[in-house]
């Protein structure tokens, strides 16, 4: 599913259907957008989805600002690493939120 979408469900003759990976932070927001909460309740949901997906990005590029070879060249558009990918798993992240990552790193620095 991407951006609520069904693949499944869209048919478009003599294209070729892109398979998107999940991106787990717009179906997490997308389900929590869904619950049935008060305001307040919903307010509060989204702050903690909000700094458990900061925290996941700041463990994301300490990670990376460790790593020897990111001065040479390494990009944070894929994972490329076995160590990688096995943060990745640890945090429940994909490829895909690696934007997502980024931009919400790039607003905690820009807020310091």
């Amino acid at each position: 599913m991407q951006f609520g979408i069904e693949e499944s469900n869209i048919e478009i003759v003599g294209v070729n259907r892109t398979t998107f990976s999940p991106n787990l932070y717009i179906d997490q927001l997308s389900e929590i957008l869904k619950l049935d909460l008060p305001v307040e309740l919903l307010n509060m949901q989204l702050v903690i989805f909000k700094e458990q997906w900061s925290s996941k990005a700041k463990q994301y590029f300490r990670f990376l600002s460790n790593i020897e070879n990111n001065n040479s060249g390494h990009t944070i558009d894929s994972f490329t690493s076995d160590k990688e990918k096995e943060l990745a798993k640890t945090l429940n992240i994909n490829e895909n939120d690696l934007p997502i990552l980024k931009f919400l790193q790039k607003k905690k620095i820009d807020r310091n």
